[in-house]
């Protein structure tokens, strides 16, 4: 069987012994047989993509980001405040509905505090604010719950059919 070379971008990252790129694409080698080998051996090269699969069990990851805030809500505001923006965090933005975006504006807070500086040009005066924006971690974590609730992810309804 005639030797091939591997191609020159992969080739770079053989010879330093990696199997990764820096995009994060596993490399594999492999002989003519379907065999994997070591760098030395290798005729062939395939780069994979890595991709997020169902082993990551999504609703069971939510569920327990869920039972971690309630914990931390027990002892410590500041713990709580990063376990809901975490769990913010796990609800993908294509899955998002417009309720659950309306929920999130809703526990926004905004705070104006007035500096006492005036500005003003050719008589006209204003005063300077700062306007502070914080959320309401208790109603972002409502709005986190009653979205998985409408995508069926944590509840499930089971109907009881009772025969006289």
């Amino acid at each position: 069987m005639a030797e091939k070379e591997l191609p020159k971008e992969l080739r770079k990252y053989v010879e330093r012994g990696l199997s990764e790129t820096e995009t994060g694409e596993r490399i594999r080698l492999w002989d003519g047989k379907g065999h994997r080998v070591s760098s030395a051996e290798s005729q062939f090269a395939t780069v994979e993509q890595r991709t997020l699969t169902a082993q990551l069990e999504y609703v069971r990851l939510l569920s327990e980001q869920i039972r971690h805030c309630q914990f931390t809500a027990i002892y410590s505001f500041d713990a709580f405040a990063r376990s809901v923006i975490m769990l913010l965090r796990m609800v993908p933005l294509a899955d998002q509905d417009e309720q659950f975006k309306k929920d999130v504006q809703r526990a926004k807070i905004k705070t104006i505090s007035p500096t006492g500086r005036w500005v003003g040009f050719g008589g006209q005066k204003r005063e300077i604010v700062e306007v502070e924006v914080s959320y309401n971690f208790y109603d972002l974590f409502a709005a986190v719950r009653d979205w998985a609730r409408r995508r069926g992810l944590l509840w499930a309804e089971q109907t009881s059919q009772f025969i006289p």
